[in-house]
Protein backbone atom coordinates (compact mmCIF):
# COMPACT_ATOMS: atom_id res chain seq x y z
CA UNK A 1 0.00 0.00 0.00
CA UNK A 2 2.58 2.28 0.85
CA UNK A 3 4.23 1.52 -1.83
CA UNK A 4 1.84 2.26 -4.46
CA UNK A 5 0.56 5.96 -2.37
CA UNK A 6 4.87 6.44 -3.13
CA UNK A 7 4.11 5.73 -6.80
CA UNK A 8 1.30 7.95 -7.34
CA UNK A 9 3.30 10.81 -5.60
CA UNK A 10 6.09 10.47 -7.75
CA UNK A 11 3.88 10.47 -10.85
CA UNK A 12 2.17 13.65 -9.13
CA UNK A 13 4.92 15.71 -9.13
CA UNK A 14 6.04 16.02 -12.89
CA UNK A 15 2.17 16.88 -13.48
CA UNK A 16 2.50 19.49 -10.63
CA UNK A 17 5.88 21.12 -12.17
CA UNK A 18 3.92 21.59 -15.67
CA UNK A 19 1.17 23.27 -14.13
CA UNK A 20 3.79 25.54 -12.01
CA UNK A 21 5.73 26.13 -15.54
CA UNK A 22 2.57 26.83 -17.26
CA UNK A 23 1.30 29.25 -14.65
CA UNK A 24 4.96 30.98 -14.27
CA UNK A 25 5.57 31.24 -18.40
CA UNK A 26 1.90 32.72 -18.19
CA UNK A 27 2.56 35.59 -16.07
CA UNK A 28 6.14 36.19 -17.09
CA UNK A 29 6.13 35.96 -20.73
CA UNK A 30 3.67 38.54 -21.33
CA UNK A 31 5.71 40.84 -18.68
CA UNK A 32 9.17 39.73 -20.83
CA UNK A 33 7.89 40.40 -24.38
CA UNK A 34 5.62 43.85 -23.08
CA UNK A 35 8.65 45.15 -21.53
CA UNK A 36 10.62 44.60 -24.86
CA UNK A 37 7.83 47.00 -26.40
CA UNK A 38 8.02 49.03 -23.92
CA UNK A 39 12.05 49.54 -24.23
CA UNK A 40 11.22 50.31 -28.15
CA UNK A 41 9.01 53.10 -27.10
CA UNK A 42 12.26 54.70 -24.72
CA UNK A 43 9.92 53.68 -21.94
CA UNK A 44 11.29 51.86 -18.27
CA UNK A 45 9.13 48.83 -18.19
CA UNK A 46 10.01 48.90 -13.87
CA UNK A 47 8.17 52.61 -14.15
CA UNK A 48 5.29 51.85 -16.56
CA UNK A 49 4.84 48.36 -14.09
CA UNK A 50 4.21 50.47 -10.86
CA UNK A 51 2.39 52.96 -12.76
CA UNK A 52 0.07 49.82 -13.43
CA UNK A 53 -0.03 48.28 -9.59
CA UNK A 54 -0.94 51.97 -8.47
CA UNK A 55 -3.48 52.28 -11.16
CA UNK A 56 -5.12 49.05 -9.59
CA UNK A 57 -4.69 49.79 -6.02
CA UNK A 58 -3.81 53.66 -5.29
CA UNK A 59 -6.74 55.16 -6.00
CA UNK A 60 -10.71 54.53 -5.03
CA UNK A 61 -11.73 56.03 -7.57
CA UNK A 62 -9.82 54.05 -10.22
CA UNK A 63 -10.73 50.64 -8.21
CA UNK A 64 -14.78 51.88 -8.78
CA UNK A 65 -14.12 52.37 -12.68
CA UNK A 66 -12.72 48.85 -12.75
CA UNK A 67 -15.87 47.54 -10.77
CA UNK A 68 -17.76 50.13 -13.16
CA UNK A 69 -16.27 48.21 -16.33
CA UNK A 70 -16.53 45.15 -15.12
CA UNK A 71 -19.91 44.48 -14.47
CA UNK A 72 -21.43 44.75 -18.13
CA UNK A 73 -17.72 42.68 -18.98
CA UNK A 74 -18.74 39.74 -16.54
CA UNK A 75 -22.55 39.22 -17.81
CA UNK A 76 -21.10 39.76 -21.66
CA UNK A 77 -18.96 37.23 -20.66
CA UNK A 78 -22.06 34.76 -19.24
CA UNK A 79 -23.47 35.73 -22.44
CA UNK A 80 -20.80 33.47 -24.32
CA UNK A 81 -20.43 31.01 -22.04
CA UNK A 82 -23.90 29.62 -21.98
CA UNK A 83 -24.06 28.86 -25.33
CA UNK A 84 -20.80 27.65 -25.67
CA UNK A 85 -21.52 24.97 -22.88
CA UNK A 86 -24.17 23.51 -25.37
CA UNK A 87 -22.34 23.82 -28.62
CA UNK A 88 -23.64 27.33 -29.58
CA UNK A 89 -21.27 30.10 -30.38
CA UNK A 90 -22.83 33.72 -29.72
CA UNK A 91 -20.27 36.34 -30.61
CA UNK A 92 -23.07 38.82 -30.50
CA UNK A 93 -22.65 39.78 -26.49
CA UNK A 94 -21.62 43.13 -28.06
CA UNK A 95 -24.46 43.98 -29.99
CA UNK A 96 -26.80 42.25 -27.57
CA UNK A 97 -25.84 44.39 -24.35
CA UNK A 98 -25.76 47.85 -27.09
CA UNK A 99 -29.54 46.33 -27.50
CA UNK A 100 -30.13 46.74 -23.65
CA UNK A 101 -28.20 50.20 -23.01
CA UNK A 102 -30.59 51.34 -26.11
CA UNK A 103 -33.78 50.19 -25.05
CA UNK A 104 -33.05 51.01 -21.11
CA UNK A 105 -32.65 54.75 -22.55
CA UNK A 106 -35.63 54.59 -24.57
CA UNK A 107 -37.47 53.33 -22.06
CA UNK A 108 -36.13 55.56 -19.00
CA UNK A 109 -36.52 58.52 -21.30
CA UNK A 110 -39.93 58.21 -22.78
CA UNK A 111 -41.85 55.72 -20.54
CA UNK A 112 -40.22 55.68 -16.63
CA UNK A 113 -39.10 59.37 -16.26
CA UNK A 114 -42.04 59.94 -13.90
CA UNK A 115 -41.98 57.00 -11.59
CA UNK A 116 -40.16 56.69 -8.43
CA UNK A 117 -36.53 54.49 -8.63
CA UNK A 118 -38.12 51.60 -7.20
CA UNK A 119 -40.09 51.49 -9.80
CA UNK A 120 -38.45 52.64 -12.57
CA UNK A 121 -35.00 51.25 -12.52
CA UNK A 122 -36.25 47.52 -12.45
CA UNK A 123 -38.56 48.39 -15.13
CA UNK A 124 -35.59 50.07 -17.09
CA UNK A 125 -33.42 46.95 -16.83
CA UNK A 126 -36.14 44.22 -17.49
CA UNK A 127 -37.32 46.15 -20.74
CA UNK A 128 -33.07 45.91 -21.29
CA UNK A 129 -33.09 41.71 -20.60
CA UNK A 130 -35.64 41.54 -22.94
CA UNK A 131 -33.87 43.34 -25.62
CA UNK A 132 -30.76 41.65 -25.53
CA UNK A 133 -33.20 38.44 -25.22
CA UNK A 134 -34.84 39.20 -28.85
CA UNK A 135 -31.22 40.73 -30.22
CA UNK A 136 -30.25 37.09 -29.87
CA UNK A 137 -33.49 35.50 -31.42
CA UNK A 138 -32.63 36.76 -34.59
CA UNK A 139 -29.44 34.90 -35.08
CA UNK A 140 -31.18 32.32 -33.05
CA UNK A 141 -33.72 31.78 -36.28
CA UNK A 142 -31.48 32.04 -38.67
CA UNK A 143 -29.57 28.87 -36.94
CA UNK A 144 -32.43 26.77 -36.01
CA UNK A 145 -34.51 27.78 -39.27
CA UNK A 146 -32.44 28.05 -41.58
CA UNK A 147 -29.07 26.55 -40.46
CA UNK A 148 -26.84 29.67 -41.08
CA UNK A 149 -23.46 29.40 -39.08
CA UNK A 150 -24.31 31.70 -35.88
CA UNK A 151 -20.94 32.72 -34.99
CA UNK A 152 -21.31 34.34 -38.59
CA UNK A 153 -24.73 35.83 -37.74
CA UNK A 154 -24.21 37.01 -34.48
CA UNK A 155 -20.93 38.73 -35.22
CA UNK A 156 -22.78 40.94 -38.49
CA UNK A 157 -25.86 41.10 -35.90
CA UNK A 158 -22.99 43.35 -33.76
CA UNK A 159 -22.65 45.93 -36.88
CA UNK A 160 -26.02 46.05 -37.23
CA UNK A 161 -26.98 47.48 -34.22
CA UNK A 162 -24.06 49.81 -34.48
CA UNK A 163 -25.49 51.25 -37.25
CA UNK A 164 -29.01 51.02 -35.58
CA UNK A 165 -27.88 53.28 -32.63
CA UNK A 166 -26.08 55.77 -35.11
CA UNK A 167 -29.85 55.96 -36.68
CA UNK A 168 -31.66 56.26 -33.61
CA UNK A 169 -29.42 58.98 -31.96
CA UNK A 170 -29.22 61.15 -35.27
CA UNK A 171 -32.61 60.95 -35.65
CA UNK A 172 -35.24 59.62 -33.49
CA UNK A 173 -34.18 60.22 -30.20
CA UNK A 174 -31.83 62.63 -30.41
CA UNK A 175 -31.82 65.45 -27.92
CA UNK A 176 -33.43 68.44 -29.06
CA UNK A 177 -31.64 70.57 -26.60
CA UNK A 178 -28.39 68.69 -27.00
CA UNK A 179 -26.66 71.52 -29.18
CA UNK A 180 -27.02 69.53 -32.04
CA UNK A 181 -24.71 66.66 -30.56
CA UNK A 182 -25.84 63.21 -32.20
CA UNK A 183 -26.91 62.28 -28.46
CA UNK A 184 -29.83 60.94 -26.73
CA UNK A 185 -31.59 63.07 -23.87
CA UNK A 186 -30.75 61.90 -20.51
CA UNK A 187 -32.48 59.69 -18.43
CA UNK A 188 -34.34 61.02 -15.03
CA UNK A 189 -32.04 61.71 -11.96
CA UNK A 190 -34.06 59.04 -10.00
CA UNK A 191 -33.65 56.30 -12.62
CA UNK A 192 -29.69 56.27 -11.79
CA UNK A 193 -28.18 53.86 -9.36
CA UNK A 194 -26.89 55.12 -6.78
CA UNK A 195 -22.52 54.99 -6.16
CA UNK A 196 -20.25 54.46 -3.77
CA UNK A 197 -19.35 57.34 -2.25
CA UNK A 198 -16.21 58.45 -3.64
CA UNK A 199 -16.57 56.27 -7.35
CA UNK A 200 -18.74 55.55 -9.86
CA UNK A 201 -19.63 51.76 -8.58
CA UNK A 202 -22.17 50.25 -7.66
CA UNK A 203 -24.10 47.53 -6.17
CA UNK A 204 -24.87 45.86 -9.35
CA UNK A 205 -21.07 44.01 -9.72
CA UNK A 206 -22.41 41.83 -6.60
CA UNK A 207 -25.44 41.73 -8.98
CA UNK A 208 -22.95 40.58 -11.59
CA UNK A 209 -21.04 38.10 -9.13
CA UNK A 210 -24.23 36.26 -8.24
CA UNK A 211 -25.06 35.62 -11.96
CA UNK A 212 -21.28 34.14 -12.22
CA UNK A 213 -21.97 32.30 -9.11
CA UNK A 214 -25.73 30.82 -10.32
CA UNK A 215 -23.80 30.08 -13.58
CA UNK A 216 -20.90 27.92 -12.06
CA UNK A 217 -23.93 25.96 -9.94
CA UNK A 218 -26.07 25.13 -12.30
CA UNK A 219 -23.25 23.43 -14.41
CA UNK A 220 -21.35 22.31 -12.32
CA UNK A 221 -23.84 20.83 -9.24
CA UNK A 222 -27.33 20.15 -10.94
CA UNK A 223 -28.93 17.75 -13.14
CA UNK A 224 -29.60 20.59 -15.95
CA UNK A 225 -26.01 21.57 -16.03
CA UNK A 226 -25.31 18.20 -16.86
CA UNK A 227 -27.98 17.74 -19.52
CA UNK A 228 -26.37 21.12 -20.68
CA UNK A 229 -23.32 19.80 -20.95
CA UNK A 230 -23.47 16.50 -22.58
CA UNK A 231 -25.44 18.19 -25.18
CA UNK A 232 -22.53 20.72 -25.41
CA UNK A 233 -20.14 17.76 -25.68
CA UNK A 234 -21.95 15.16 -27.47
CA UNK A 235 -25.02 15.88 -29.44
CA UNK A 236 -25.97 11.82 -30.87
CA UNK A 237 -25.04 10.80 -26.87
CA UNK A 238 -27.67 13.98 -25.93
CA UNK A 239 -30.12 13.06 -28.22
CA UNK A 240 -30.27 8.84 -27.99
CA UNK A 241 -30.26 9.32 -23.85
CA UNK A 242 -33.53 11.30 -24.64
CA UNK A 243 -32.50 15.23 -24.06
CA UNK A 244 -34.27 18.20 -25.94
CA UNK A 245 -31.49 18.92 -27.62
CA UNK A 246 -32.59 21.96 -29.95
CA UNK A 247 -35.02 23.01 -26.93
CA UNK A 248 -32.43 23.31 -24.60
CA UNK A 249 -30.27 25.10 -27.03
CA UNK A 250 -32.54 27.55 -27.54
CA UNK A 251 -33.26 28.10 -24.16
CA UNK A 252 -29.40 28.66 -23.64
CA UNK A 253 -28.94 31.67 -26.38
CA UNK A 254 -31.73 33.22 -25.50
CA UNK A 255 -31.16 33.63 -21.67
CA UNK A 256 -27.35 34.74 -22.75
CA UNK A 257 -28.91 37.31 -24.66
CA UNK A 258 -30.92 38.57 -21.95
CA UNK A 259 -27.92 38.50 -19.64
CA UNK A 260 -26.09 40.50 -22.19
CA UNK A 261 -28.81 42.96 -22.24
CA UNK A 262 -28.92 43.61 -18.76
CA UNK A 263 -25.50 44.22 -18.91
CA UNK A 264 -26.56 47.24 -21.11
CA UNK A 265 -28.93 48.09 -18.74
CA UNK A 266 -26.83 48.35 -16.01
CA UNK A 267 -24.13 50.27 -18.21
CA UNK A 268 -27.19 53.03 -18.88
CA UNK A 269 -28.44 52.84 -15.65
CA UNK A 270 -25.07 53.51 -13.78
CA UNK A 271 -22.56 55.49 -15.98
CA UNK A 272 -23.78 56.60 -19.17
CA UNK A 273 -27.39 58.24 -18.73
CA UNK A 274 -27.83 58.77 -22.18
CA UNK A 275 -26.98 57.38 -25.82
CA UNK A 276 -24.20 58.12 -27.86
CA UNK A 277 -22.64 56.49 -30.98
CA UNK A 278 -19.77 55.06 -29.32
CA UNK A 279 -22.05 53.89 -25.97
CA UNK A 280 -20.78 50.48 -24.21
CA UNK A 281 -18.51 49.44 -27.48
CA UNK A 282 -16.29 46.78 -26.39
CA UNK A 283 -17.34 45.70 -23.60
CA UNK A 284 -18.99 42.64 -25.23
CA UNK A 285 -15.98 41.62 -26.93
CA UNK A 286 -14.00 42.11 -23.74
CA UNK A 287 -16.52 39.68 -22.10
CA UNK A 288 -15.98 37.21 -24.95
CA UNK A 289 -12.60 37.40 -24.35
CA UNK A 290 -12.89 36.95 -20.83
CA UNK A 291 -14.28 33.66 -21.05
CA UNK A 292 -12.13 32.61 -24.02
CA UNK A 293 -8.84 32.96 -21.58
CA UNK A 294 -10.92 31.83 -18.89
CA UNK A 295 -11.33 28.28 -20.86
CA UNK A 296 -15.38 28.75 -20.48
CA UNK A 297 -15.02 28.37 -16.12
CA UNK A 298 -17.52 30.54 -14.90
CA UNK A 299 -14.92 31.21 -11.16
CA UNK A 300 -12.11 32.23 -13.26
CA UNK A 301 -13.78 34.48 -15.49
CA UNK A 302 -14.14 37.03 -12.34
CA UNK A 303 -10.30 37.19 -12.53
CA UNK A 304 -10.10 37.48 -16.32
CA UNK A 305 -13.01 39.84 -16.74
CA UNK A 306 -10.98 41.90 -13.56
CA UNK A 307 -7.55 41.85 -15.47
CA UNK A 308 -8.76 43.35 -18.75
CA UNK A 309 -11.27 45.81 -17.20
CA UNK A 310 -8.46 46.69 -15.11
CA UNK A 311 -6.38 47.39 -18.33
CA UNK A 312 -8.84 48.82 -19.90
CA UNK A 313 -9.84 51.52 -17.48
CA UNK A 314 -5.41 51.76 -16.41
CA UNK A 315 -4.58 52.79 -20.34
CA UNK A 316 -5.49 56.40 -19.42
CA UNK A 317 -4.05 56.37 -16.24
CA UNK A 318 -0.84 55.26 -18.01
CA UNK A 319 -0.93 58.10 -20.51
CA UNK A 320 -1.09 60.55 -17.82
CA UNK A 321 1.59 59.09 -15.40
CA UNK A 322 4.17 58.07 -17.88
CA UNK A 323 3.59 59.49 -21.80
CA UNK A 324 2.76 56.15 -22.96
CA UNK A 325 -0.47 55.99 -25.00
CA UNK A 326 -3.59 54.43 -23.66
CA UNK A 327 -3.44 52.23 -26.67
CA UNK A 328 -0.56 50.02 -25.09
CA UNK A 329 -3.12 48.63 -22.74
CA UNK A 330 -4.63 46.86 -25.74
CA UNK A 331 -1.68 45.74 -26.60
CA UNK A 332 -0.74 44.26 -23.05
CA UNK A 333 -3.87 42.50 -22.90
CA UNK A 334 -3.10 41.58 -27.00
CA UNK A 335 0.03 39.89 -25.17
CA UNK A 336 -1.42 38.32 -22.70
CA UNK A 337 -4.54 36.57 -24.72
CA UNK A 338 -2.21 35.33 -26.82
CA UNK A 339 0.38 33.57 -24.23
CA UNK A 340 -2.48 32.08 -22.62
CA UNK A 341 -4.29 30.64 -25.93
CA UNK A 342 -0.35 29.33 -27.02
CA UNK A 343 -0.08 27.56 -23.71
CA UNK A 344 -3.14 26.36 -24.02
CA UNK A 345 -3.06 24.83 -26.96
CA UNK A 346 0.46 23.20 -26.09
CA UNK A 347 -1.58 21.33 -23.45
CA UNK A 348 -4.19 19.99 -26.04
CA UNK A 349 -1.77 18.30 -28.04
CA UNK A 350 0.32 16.78 -25.79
Amino acid sequence: MMQKMTVKAGADRPEIRKVLMRVLAGIFVPIGLFSIFLLTQRQNPLTVYRALVMCFAGSKYNVGEIAVEMTPVLLAGMAALIPAKVGLSNCGGEGQLIAGCLTANIVGVYLCSGLPGVVGIPIMLAAAAAAGLLWAAIPLFCKMKLNMNETLTTLLSNYIMYKLVAYMVFGPIKDTAGNNYPMSARIAEQLRLPAFAGTRANVMIFAALFVVVITAFVFAKTELGFKLRTIGGNERAAEFAGFSVKKARCWAFLIAGAIAGLGGGIVMSSVEFQMREATAHDLGYLGFLATGIAGGSPIVSIFTSFLLSALSVCGTSLEITTGLRSSASTILMSVILLTIFGLGRGRREK
